[in-house]
């Protein structure tokens, strides 16, 4: 059997359709529900026969990959059934039904699906920190049982995409293996997500991570995908996924039906596949296995996707905006006015416990700052717990990224744990020989962000042109040639005085 990202490269792949849309279309006893109606995932355990059945028809039609029946399998959603300590169970027997349907089949593959759930962790309902855990719950029972990839889908928000990708990313690295992750997201009718980051500020912030492809799903039929992927295809250099509903839903009957037939649906998706060159393509609710036929039989199976390349270097985005770090005209602002050490209101207000007027000075600086920076250290406070406070509240409010401005990696990577968007961190140096900076370039495998790096050595802060250029050359290094990051996020600080500084 080839690998998943063998085959990827070889043609374009055919996903399943939906699995509720074909559930719902069954006759399930009662007793199957064990007492939660409308517990999809539950099946899984109690009647596997009509999962597997329903993952062999797509299967059968065409489908490449099977996506589990996992969308609200993780402990938060299952929660609301009295089943969160079963999240494991269930993931794991989702996995053996498809894998089990793929039976006798060759390079058939299984997709644990990672839905968003029902808290959106940038408004607050939710931390970063409880989905991150119930995701890794998931995403490693759903791999150790074989999922070949994951599925992030309909995602709504930044904050929980970030959190479902470094689960993965971790329980792949614990595992010790490799375990290809696809990001799909649903839009509102104003093309934007439904915290309200548009297109522009996802790939921004997902441009950092190294997952497989991004898309859409949900939310539009084919038709109504055009122009929201139009800009996708703009703004992503990766590889792109499209997985359309059956047309708009319609009330018939007292019942939810897609009205897009079959060989509709197929000729619009196969069309746009042919357009955009995806790399995979299915369907999202009201797509049945019959659906999938007929988009087996119209996409040109055989074409070959452009190579991925870098998405978002040079950027930085808060929730809703995305930014340039060189802007035009310059200069770049950075308002300084929510830093403690600089600030006595703010500083006043911190050691208050003030947090509207803390968000207040923040907020003010919008207008005239394209980065607002953010120090909470004070003598005699606690700078993890302040951070940890204040980060979701700017999080949801400010338009514009955040600069988190400490010494210590671990603040810096509570606050990165709480920001949807992409900010800077300010700052790292060589002082103790690069290994704090180590650490802080460590958080950006799971935490993209950009830099700024001081031009100080074991020696102190260079004083001479040559010694700066040379400290400014050795950052250069390890941030490109160590880490593999792009250049374009980091930002060098020559810490030069004005001459009227007398020093």
């Amino acid at each position: 059997m080839k690998s998943f990202r063998t085959l990827a490269e070889e043609k374009i792949l055919l996903f399943d359709g939906a699995m509720g849309t074909v559930i719902q279309s069954r006759e399930v006893p009662e007793s199957a529900w064990d007492g939660t109606p409308g517990n999809n995932e539950i099946l899984n355990i109690t009647a596997p026969h009509i999962i597997t059945g329903i993952h062999r028809q797509y299967y059968e039609a065409g489908a490449d990959v099977a996506v589990t029946n996992t969308f609200g399998a993780n402990a938060v959603v299952l929660n609301e059934y009295g089943m969160a300590d079963r999240a494991a169970e269930i993931n794991a027997a989702a996995v053996r039904c498809a894998k089990q349907a793929g039976k006798g089949l060759q390079n058939r593959y299984v997709a644990l699906s990672v839905g968003p759930g029902s808290n959106l962790p940038t408004l607050g309902q939710i931390s970063y920190d409880m989905l991150y855990s119930a995701y890794y719950e998931q995403i490693r029972a759903g791999a150790e049982a074989g999922a070949d990839l994951v599925i992030v889908e309909t995602s709504q928000d930044l904050l929980q995409i970030k959190a479902a990708i470094a689960a993965a990313m971790r329980a792949g690295e614990d595992l010790q293996r490799d375990l290809p992750v696809m990001v799909s997201f649903t839009l509102e009718e104003n093309g934007a997500l439904l915290v309200g980051s548009d297109i522009s500020c996802i790939c921004t912030v997902l441009g950092g991570y190294d997952i497989f492809s991004l898309g859409i799903n949900c939310g539009f039929g084919p038709d109504g995908m055009r122009s929201p992927f139009a800009e996708l295809v703009e703004r992503w250099k990766g590889r792109l996924y499209l997985s359309p509903n059956a047309g708009m839903p319609l009330l018939k009957d007292g019942k939810t039906v897609y009205p897009l037939e079959p060989e509709a649906f197929a000729a619009q998706v196969a069309e746009l596949a042919s357009k955009y060159k995806i790399f995979a393509a299915g369907g999202c609710c009201g797509t049945t296995a019959a659906h999938i036929k007929a988009l087996n039989g119209k996409l040109n199976r055989a074409v070959k996707h452009p190579a991925p390349s870098r998405t978002g270097a040079g950027m930085v985005a808060g929730a809703y905006c995305v930014f340039p770090l060189k802007q035009i005209p310059a200069p770049t602002i950075v308002g300084e006015r929510a830093n403690a050490a600089g600030s006595k209101a703010f500083r006043d207000a911190l050691k208050a416990g003030n947090m509207s007027a803390m968000v207040s000075t923040a907020r003010k600086q919008e207008s005239s700052a394209h980065i607002i920076d953010l120090s909470v250290a004070v003598s005699g406070g606690n700078e993890m717990d302040e951070m940890r406070k204040i980060v979701p509240a700017l999080n949801a409010e400010l338009t514009v990224p955040l600069m988190i401005d400490s010494t210590s990696p671990e603040v810096i990577e509570a606050a990165l744990r709480r920001i949807s968007g992409k900010p800077v961190i300010n700052s790292v140096n060589l002082e103790d020989g690069g290994a704090k900076m180590k650490e802080v370039l460590a958080l950006l495998k799971y935490h993209p962000a950009a830099v700024v790096a001081l031009t100080i050595d074991e020696e102190g802060m260079a004083q001479t042109a040559e010694k700066k250029l040379a400290v400014a050359r050795r950052l250069c290094r390890m941030w490109i040639t160590e880490y593999g990051l792009p250049p374009e996020d980091l930002l060098i600080d020559f810490l030069t005085f004005a001459v009227t500084s007398g020093d």
